[in-house]
């Protein structure tokens, strides 16, 4: 009896250590691919992501912080007057086509896709910015899905789509049962319960790509006021971040 019970305990520490061991090979390698696909981060926003911010606080932005790939479209992050985070990333489309073409949103939770590797992105206190790691390509589809409280739709037309919530979590994919390609999640907490905090998501139709902002409160004591972000001509985004 005793024999059997020193092999079963023998089994579970030889399991317990293989599973430790792939762990970290599967964490290293995902280094060392996302080392592969990155390059220099950079402190300066490019001609197109300025164009999405109004001359008022292009002056008030601070902390930029360009993350450039080798594999998919840049993805910018910023600071606006020391209150609010920016994060600005550009979805290519296959054709200049509409909103209600392409689009497709679900109220649900989705997490990342099991089996795939991905690069974070730490945007603030509360959420993270996970992308799938290897090559992007040109999307025909946007499937979106958001979870939260409190959800408003700010705006809904040919061109622009944004909400103001109480986020969770959301993700993008770009068919129907493809593997998420990005997957914005809330820290977790306690009992591995996902924080959730107020947040703006806007996408905007831009000749031949979709823009994602998101916006957050940069620090957890300042609230964020609903509608933050107000479309103007030639699709720009006037910040209004007076409370």
């Amino acid at each position: 009896m005793k024999r059997n019970v020193k092999i079963i305990v023998v089994f579970f520490v030889l399991l317990f250590l293989i599973l430790i061991t792939r762990a970290i090979h599967s964490a290293y390698n995902d280094n060392i691919r996302g080392l592969k696909e990155h390059l220099p981060t950079t402190h300066q926003f490019s001609l197109e992501d300025s164009d999405f911010i109004s001359k008022k606080h292009l002056g008030q932005l601070s902390k930029i912080e360009v993350h450039n790939s080798k594999v998919r479209e840049p993805i910018s992050v910023a600071v606006i007057d020391n209150k609010y985070k920016l994060l600005i990333y550009k979805i290519d489309l296959i054709k200049d086509t509409t909103f209600k073409d392409i689009f497709h949103t679900e109220i649900k939770n989705e997490e990342i896709s099991t089996g795939y590797t991905y690069l974070v992105v730490a945007m603030d206190y509360f959420f993270k910015f996970n992308y799938q790691a290897g090559q992007t390509k040109a999307a025909s589809n946007i499937y979106f899905t958001l979870t939260g409280d409190s959800i408003q739709t700010i705006a809904k037309n040919d061109s622009e789509l944004s909400y103001h919530l109480l986020c969770k979590n959301f993700s993008i994919r770009y068919a129907e049962n493809s593997p998420v390609d990005i997957c914005v999640t809330g820290k977790e907490g306690a009992f591995g319960i996902s924080s959730t905090a107020p947040m703006d998501i806007f996408f905007l139709k831009h000749h031949q790509a979709v823009y994602l902002l998101v916006m957050t409160s940069d620090n957890p004591k300042i609230p964020l006021p609903p509608a933050l972000g107000s479309m103007v001509k030639q699709k720009r985004v006037a910040l209004s971040c007076s409370q």
